[in-house]
């Protein structure tokens, strides 16, 4: 009877503890993001409208921009994405949150952006450049890769509509330098942007 009552009493203090957990809902009006405070038993919502107005599961673009219209990722983008993710098994089926480099590649729709996770163990984050030219995002998992020759020239091109060379400079050496882990307790309020 008392191992009974310790058990009932054990998922009584559970379903509290996982039931009071709440969390925020996106919502679409009118092509503007808002926010609605759900609670939750079991999952934490972690979806986003693409700039497309299409409801994706497991991304976060919210910190991207207000207005869906100018987050920059389409749901097709993402859905790609989510499937070269799917190859590895770090990422697979985890959720992910997309980080401009800075408000200048947000406003262009065009540049460096982040993709990032949380770690296995939850103590870091981990960033995943992408170069978002217009027609193609170019994703680097590795630490330290290089590119061709054409590539880097037709990245060049199509990001010297927008910028500058140095700043086209800048953005091809971070993205160059591939993947890199950082501390959750640097940034409390989400993945935060690396600099």
């Amino acid at each position: 009877m008392n191992k009974r009552i310790m058990f009932l009493e054990f998922c009584f203090f559970l379903f509290l503890l996982i039931g009071c957990y709440s969390y925020y809902t996106e919502i679409n009006k009118n092509g503007i993001s808002k926010f609605k405070n759900k609670k939750s038993f079991f999952i934490k919502n972690f979806s986003s409208y693409s700039s497309d107005g299409i409801y994706v599961k497991d991304v976060d673009l919210i910190f991207l921009n207000d207005t869906i219209s100018k987050r920059c990722f389409t749901s097709t983008d993402l859905y790609l994405l989510k499937k070269v993710f799917l190859n590895d098994p770090l990422y697979a089926k985890k959720p992910f949150q997309i980080l401009a480099y800075s408000n200048v590649d947000l406003e262009n729709c065009l540049g460096l952006f982040y993709a990032c996770f949380h770690s296995v163990d939850d103590r870091f984050l981990i960033y995943i450049p992408l170069l978002k030219l217009k027609d193609t995002i170019i994703m680097n998992e590795l630490q330290k890769n290089e590119i061709s020759c054409q590539k880097e020239e037709y990245i060049k091109q199509v990001l010297l509509e927008k910028y500058d060379t140095l700043a086209i400079s800048e953005k091809i050496n971070l993205f160059l330098l591939g993947k890199f882990e950082r501390s959750r307790n640097i940034s409390p309020a989400g993945c935060g942007l690396p600099r």
